[in-house]
């Protein structure tokens, strides 16, 4: 049994190290999106306990502790979903073919669509993170990650990739349910 596929969505999820293979990333990175979401959520719970614990924050602590957070939750998952929805909204927002919005995807700089798409999603993030009781934000981290990478799952499985190369292309489209199976059993 190799767990290379395990260390690819590793790489592809995080900024954690894992080591690497000549192979092409395989769908079977698939089966390990909800555990590595379990490894993103107890890091962000533990950096929760430690802030909680040494007592940061003071009187608007909460929000400090959900800015704290969400900025490492950026920063653990290299921004790949924030950036996402930045591309997402730049090339909803432009006028034109299939093949222009394509070239807004790849397109690495921001347009006002995408930051304004961002903003309001780290907004949400803080705010909502801020209004979960201090003894429950593992808890909702924990499941709101976990549940957000078997969906990921999901989604791979049912639509199909934009393009014929990229990240996205060892398991957009290529997935079935049989690794939606795998991945809700795991979440």
């Amino acid at each position: 049994m190799s767990f290379q596929p395990f260390f690819d969505a590793i790489r592809l999820l995080t900024i954690f190290p894992a080591p690497a293979s000549d192979r092409p990333p395989q769908t079977s990175m698939a089966f390990w999106f909800a555990p590595v979401g379990a490894m993103i959520a107890g890091t962000l719970a533990s950096v929760h306990l430690a802030m909680t614990h040494a007592g940061w924050g003071g009187p608007g602590g909460a929000a400090v502790r959900a800015i704290v957070l969400t900025c490492a939750w950026l920063l653990i998952t290299r921004g790949l979903h924030i950036d996402g929805v930045g591309d997402t909204f730049d090339a909803l927002g432009v006028v034109g073919d299939r093949a222009r919005k394509l070239a807004i995807l790849r397109d690495p700089h921001i347009g006002s669509m995408g930051a304004a798409a961002i903003a309001v999603v780290v907004a949400a993030k803080i705010l909502l993170i801020e209004t979960i009781p201090s003894d429950r934000v593992g808890a909702a981290l924990f499941c709101s990650i976990v549940t957000a990478r078997a969906a990921t799952v999901l989604s791979c499985a049912v639509f199909p990739y934009a393009r014929t190369e990229g990240l996205g292309t060892a398991i957009i489209g290529r997935g079935n349910l049989f690794h939606v199976g795998v991945a809700v059993v795991s979440a």
